[in-house]
C-alpha cells in the first residue's frame, strides 16, 4: 500500500524540499478540513492482507518478482521481502454485507495467488504472522524486495543507525540476535484494517482504537515463534518495536521519541496537529518522486 516513488535523501537542502512538500500537504489537509471539503457520511472500509510465499519444506521462497510478473493485478504488491507480499483489498463502504463482500474478495485474491504459486513450481501461499522457518540468515539484503522504496527505506535505516542493532526478546526460551541488514521487520506480515471516518471523529476513534488494541490482540495471537525460539504469544510487537527502534542506545532512551510508536497518550488535537507533531520531531529522509 502506498506509493513506490520515493528516494532516499541524506543532504540538507534535499531534505528541507521534502520537509516542506510535507508542510504543503499538511496545509492543503487542513484546508480541506476547514472548507468541510472531506466526505463526512459515508464511512468505508478496506484491508491489506499480507503472506508468505513458501516453497520446499515451508521454508521462505524469494520470488516475489517472478510471482508479480505473472499476475495482471494490481491488488497485489510487494513488500519488503523477496519472500512477502500484499493484496491490496478494495475500500467499500461501511454498510450492509460489507464484511462478507471482504471475505469473498479475499479468498478470491488468495486463490488467484495459490494459482500463481503452483504454476511457479510449487510455490505454497501461507497466511501466519511470522513465519515459524524463518532465520536469521534469511534477512539478508539478497531477499530485499527490489524495487526503490524498499532500497530507500534500508537507506534510511542505515543512515539512522549507523549500526547493527541487538534484538533481544524473552518467552519461554530467550532469542538474542544481531539485525544486521537491517530487513528483521520483515518477518512480520499481518492483516492491516482501513478505516475512514468523519474527520471530526478523528480523536474519539483514534483513542478508542487505542483502548481496545490490547483486548484485540489478546484475542488474535499468531506469532509465538521466531528463529526456531519460543518468545511471546505475539512475538510481532517486541520484534517490530525493536527493529524499527533507531534511538542510540548510550542516551537516555526514555527521553527520546521512538520513530514507530505504539502510542503514548490520548490524543485530543485533529489528524493535522498529530502529523505536525511528527514533522517537527523526526527528521526526514524520505522524498516523493511521483512529479518527476
Amino acid at each position: 500500500m502506498g506509493t513506490h516513488a520515493v528516494r532516499f535523501v541524506d543532504e540538507p537542502e534535499a531534505q528541507k524540499r521534502a520537509f516542506d512538500g510535507i508542510q504543503a500537504d499538511l496545509r492543503g489537509l487542513a484546508r480541506l478540513l476547514e472548507t468541510g471539503r472531506l466526505q463526512r457520511d459515508r464511512p468505508r472500509i478496506g484491508a491489506e492482507q499480507e503472506l508468505c510465499l513458501v516453497g520446499e519444506a515451508h521454508r521462505p521462497a524469494p520470488v516475489i518478482t517472478e510471482f508479480l510478473d505473472g499476475l495482471d493485478d494490481p491488488a497485489f504488491a510487494t513488500e519488503l521481502a523477496r519472500f512477502n507480499a500484499e493484496i491490496n483489498l478494495e475500500a467499500r463502504e461501511l454498510a450492509g454485507d460489507c464484511f462478507t463482500e471482504m471475505e469473498r474478495e479475499l479468498e478470491s485474491r488468495l486463490e488467484t495467488a495459490r494459482r500463481r504459486g503452483a504454476a511457479l513450481g510449487d510455490v505454497g501461499v501461507l497466511l501466519c504472522g511470522i513465519l515459524p522457518t524463518l532465520t536469521p540468515k534469511d534477512m539478508a539484503l539478497e531477499n530485499l524486495t527490489p524495487e526503490p522504496r524498499a532500497r530507500s527505506m534500508i537507506a534510511a535505516m542505515n543512515r539512522l543507525r549507523e549500526k547493527d542493532y541487538a534484538i533481544r526478546i524473552e518467552g519461554a526460551d530467550e532469542l538474542n540476535t544481531t539485525d544486521y541488514s537491517h530487513m528483521f521487520e520483515s518477518a512480520n506480515t499481518s492483516f492491516q484494517v482501513h478505516y475512514q471516518i468523519d474527520p471530526d471523529d478523528f480523536a474519539s476513534c483514534y483513542n478508542f482504537a487505542q483502548a481496545v488494541a490490547g483486548p484485540v490482540l489478546a484475542a488474535a495471537v499468531n506469532s509465538p515463534l521466531l528463529f526456531g525460539k519460543r518468545l511471546w504469544h505475539e512475538t510481532r510487537i517486541a520484534l517490530f518495536q525493536q527493529a524499527v527502534d533507531t534511538r542510540d542506545s548510550a542516551t537516555h532512551l526514555s527521553e527520546t521519541h521512538l520513530r514507530v510508536p505504539f502510542g503514548e497518550r490520548w490524543v485530543s488535537c485533529s489528524a493535522v496537529d498529530h502529523f505536525e507533531d511528527d514533522l517537527a520531531t523526526f527528521t526526514i529522509f524520505l522524498e516523493s518522486t511521483r512529479d518527476e
